[in-house]
């Protein structure tokens, strides 16, 4: 696993975060091409929040409610909508969640790497249990690029955020255990006072 560290970390030093459970989530990948918009992204930020104890609205909940409203996801920060989160959804932050680069590369490992555990220089038959696991092992190379921050609904300021980024990591595992992994290390910024 690369080692995955926050950068830019912001926290609102008098702000009571018990009092921010209440949350939107907003993903926003625009930038990104469609092929990289991975949606695991969502869906691990919306669990890995639900973990630390916030009652979320969740991005796809957050995009129908702009929808009816004829607002465009581009006016996430804006006064006006956050006003509107406040009074029609009880919500007293919004989580936005920017994803600026995901590029992914994955090859197989080389099928002839398949060793057989515990016997060194040897290969298995590539029948056990143990080598078709180490047979389906992919290699990544991953380019990753996001940001949190987040809003107080009342006062449009914003009061934690939170960076990570990687280029040229290598990765052999699952691709999703990456990206929790990488949302944590953001979400775990979060003052839990």
């Amino acid at each position: 696993m690369p080692n995955l560290q926050p950068e830019d970390v912001y926290t609102r030093p008098e702000i009571l975060y018990k009092n921010f459970k209440d949350v939107v989530v907003f993903v926003d990948m625009k930038g990104l091409p469609e092929a990289q918009r991975e949606p695991a992204i969502v869906s691990t930020t919306e669990t890995g929040l639900r973990e630390r104890g916030l009652d979320i609205i969740d991005h796809n909940a957050y995009m129908s409610f702009l929808r009816k409203k004829g607002i465009s996801p581009s006016e996430s920060g804006n006064q006006r909508l956050l006003v509107l989160l406040k009074e029609e959804l009880g919500r007293s932050a919004i989580i936005r969640v920017r994803v600026d680069v995901f590029m992914v590369q994955g090859k197989l490992v080389d099928p002839l790497r398949t060793v057989t555990p515990g016997v060194p220089g040897s290969r298995g038959t590539g029948a056990t249990p143990m080598d078709v696991a180490l047979r389906d092992r992919r290699e990544w190379v991953i380019d990753f690029s996001l940001a949190f921050d987040m809003f107080d609904t009342s006062t449009a300021e914003k009061i934690w955020s939170c960076s990570l980024t990687c280029f040229q990591s290598a990765y052999e595992g699952k691709l999703g255990d990456f990206i929790r992994k990488a949302v944590a290390v953001c979400l775990d910024t979060i003052p839990v006072r």
